[in-house]
């Protein structure tokens, strides 16, 4: 599994209930996660895009 905190850059510190710019900049972001898990194997990367998710939310296969 990979997760993301879209709060990464901040410009400013917003208000809890405002967005910070971090979304503006998620598909950059993602791009970095794809360049990196694009160099692994493919049965490596396929548990960390997704596999290992299914098993740990017990979605059946």
């Amino acid at each position: 599994m990979l997760g993301a905190d879209a709060v990464w850059p901040v410009e400013q510190l917003n208000p809890w209930d405002e967005p910070d710019s971090g979304w503006q900049h998620l598909g950059e972001f993602w791009e970095g996660h794809e360049q990196w898990l694009s160099q692994l194997p493919d049965d490596v990367r396929q548990k960390i895009e997704y596999l290992n998710a299914v098993i740990f939310f017990g979605i059946p296969g």
